[in-house]
C-alpha cells in the first residue's frame, strides 16, 4: 500500500520532532536513512549520550 502524503508528512514530522536537539549534520544524516535504520542510529546515540 502506497503512503498518503499526509502519512509521509506526519511520519518525517515524528522523526524531526525526535532528534530536534541533534546537530545539523546528524539530523541531515538520520532524516535520509530508512524506518529501521533511523531507530538503529537513534538508539545507538542516545546511548552514547547517556
Amino acid at each position: 500500500m502506497k503512503e498518503t502524503a499526509t502519512q509521509v508528512l506526519i511520519r518525517t514530522s515524528a522523526k524531526w520532532y525526535r532528534i530536534r536537539h541533534l546537530s545539523p549534520c546528524t539530523r541531515k544524516r538520520l532524516m535520509t536513512l530508512s524506518e529501521k535504520e533511523f531507530e538503529t542510529e537513534l538508539q545507538g546515540l542516545l546511548k552514547l549520550a547517556a
